[in-house]
């Protein structure tokens, strides 16, 4: 009989313990569910935040360009090239160069330099903004997928002629990333074809600025895609 009073007491003794940790959030060591995870967006790695934005690219085209990287026997003249800003929070890679966040590379064929016909990277730069007077531009913000076919189209077209020059180039490469908005270059194509084509859209800009850089910079982007310091 007391055995049983003592049983009964101890039971009760549990079950208000029982109670009174459910009332004030007590869990002893019971198991309990896994807790549903709260981790905070700054805790994700930088690279899968940065490349889920997008980052500016552009096309610039420019008529009578004195620096020309094309003159073909109809008298024509000009150029034409592309620039990728880096907005993303970390490093990116354009035609095998890396560019750092907050950094920016151009890109253009050049059938005038010692390095060989085709892709120059930053030569452009180098000159700078003022070598081109009278340039206009279209911009786009493009992903990381379509960095992706960028960097594909620059190295399918790696080359440069009189029929396929700088704006053969930027308007291709152009045309292939940013499928929404197309220019052209002409029905023979020239940076004043391609300067037509921009103008013709409801948006474009006027000289807008790009960065400069120093001869260091300037890269030829070879057949084998490798890079290589430019002459300039």
């Amino acid at each position: 009989m007391i055995k049983r009073k003592k049983s009964a007491f101890l039971v009760s003794i549990l079950l208000g313990i029982a109670v009174f940790g459910g009332l004030f959030g007590f869990q002893g060591n019971m198991a309990q569910a896994a807790p549903i995870s709260t981790q905070n967006n700054s805790q994700v790695p930088i690279e899968t935040r940065a490349l889920s934005d997008c980052t500016t690219f552009r096309i610039v085209s420019v008529a009578g360009d004195p620096l020309s990287s094309v003159v073909i026997s109809g008298g024509y003249s000009g150029h034409a090239f592309l620039i990728v800003n880096n907005d993303f929070v970390s490093g990116i890679t354009v035609a095998g160069l890396t560019v750092p966040a907050g950094g920016q590379v151009t890109i253009g064929t050049w059938g005038t330099r010692s390095n060989g016909l085709g892709v120059y990277l930053n030569l452009e730069a180098y000159q700078g903004s003022g070598a081109y007077p009278d340039r206009v531009s279209l911009s786009a913000c493009i992903t990381s997928s379509q960095l992706v076919t960028l960097n594909s189209q620059i190295a399918n077209n790696n080359s440069w002629s009189n029929t396929n020059n700088c704006s053969s180039f930027a308007s291709k490469v152009w045309n292939a990333v940013v499928t929404n908005n197309t220019v052209s270059a002409g029905s023979i194509n020239t940076p004043s074809g391609l300067v037509t084509s921009i103008k013709s859209k409801s948006l474009y800009y006027t000289n807008t600025a790009f960065s400069s850089t120093t001869a260091v910079n300037v890269k030829r982007l070879q057949t084998n895609g490798t890079l290589i310091t430019a002459t300039v």
